[in-house]
Order: C-alpha cells, then structure tokens, then sequence
C-alpha cells in the first residue's frame, strides 16, 4: 500500500489518498525552495520542477508509492562529472571521502562520475541493454549507498540524465532527501 512520503506522516494510503501523496511530497519540495507544477489533468503523476537551473527535471509519484526523480541537464555529455558526483552523493547520503573527486581521464561522463563515486565508498554496477531490432546498446551505472540503502538508487547516463528511484519501503531520513543544489 501506498505510503505518504512527507517527513511527518507514513500511514498506509489508500487509492483515494494517491493525489494527498503527490502533494505532500510537493509540500516537502517547496519547503527546501524547489518551486513545483502540478499535472495538466487530475490523474497525472508527473511533478515539473519548474526552477530548474539549465536543466529539465520532474518527479514522477507512482501509484505504488515509488517516486522517480528524473533529472536532463542541458549541458548534456558535457556535463561536469564533480556537479552529477554531488548531486548523487547527496542523493544517496553519501560520505565525502575524496573530494573533489579524483581527476580521471575517464572515456565518458558515467565513467568520471562512476570512478569518484567507488572511490566515495558507494556501490556502482554497470547495466547493458541491448535492443535487436535496432542493434543499439546502452549502458547505464547503477549507484547505491551500501551503509543507507533506504536512499534508493541512482541511475546516470552518458548524456547526464540522472534518475532517483525511492520506494516507500525505502524511506529516507529527513537528512537524507535532496538538497536545493540538485535542482
């Protein structure tokens, strides 16, 4: 059953309490200064961050009680590997480490920003996906933390589009949702 992610209630909801879920989970947004547009239509689950600074991002409010935190920088692959390194280590309350991260003449952007986060203590897989029909591969790096695995995961692409993914089993702490620089 849905769980209502706002730092003060974590009943069960019911499918009725779905669009209360969304708005508290906007409520909590706004109150660390991220400015949030609802959907067009009643039954949208999608929460535009509408001050995002060069870069689209949204927050989709799964009917589970999951959130998805999609995030495209326009600078795209050429995206600074030490701004997406920050970005996810705050994600996944991370311990800075090795900061700033260590110089790497890493290949691509997933690279740079998979090597600083290994040597920042966060567990960092890498997945294929392959697809026949147009014989394409993509690869993606998987990013968890091994000592809070409450925060969810993190997934980051050549391109710089990093995707939060947070059930409601998984819960974060009060410190540990985003900070204001992430948007």
């Amino acid at each position: 059953m849905p769980m209502i992610l706002d730092g003060n209630h974590t009943e069960p909801v019911s499918r009725a309490g779905e669009a209360a879920m969304m708005h508290a989970v906007a409520g909590k947004l706004r109150d660390m200064g991220i400015d949030v547009r609802f959907p067009d239509d009643d039954g949208g689950r999608c929460l535009v961050i509408a001050n995002a600074k060069n870069a689209h991002s949204d927050i989709t409010v799964e009917d589970c009680g999951c959130l998805v935190w999609d995030y495209w920088p326009l600078s795209g692959s050429e995206t600074d590997p030490v701004d997406i390194t920050g970005m996810v280590l705050g994600m996944l309350g991370g311990h800075v480490t090795d900061w700033p991260p260590p110089a790497s003449r890493a290949p691509t952007l997933k690279s740079a920003v998979g090597q600083a986060l290994q040597a920042n203590g966060l567990d960092v897989t890498m997945s294929v996906h392959e697809d026949n029909k147009t014989f394409e591969v993509t690869a993606v790096i998987t990013v968890a933390s091994p000592e809070l695995p409450e925060c969810g995961r993190v997934l980051v692409t050549d391109d710089g589009q990093v995707t939060w993914e947070l059930c409601h089993d998984d819960r974060p702490s009060e410190e540990s949702w985003p900070s204001t620089r992430a948007s």
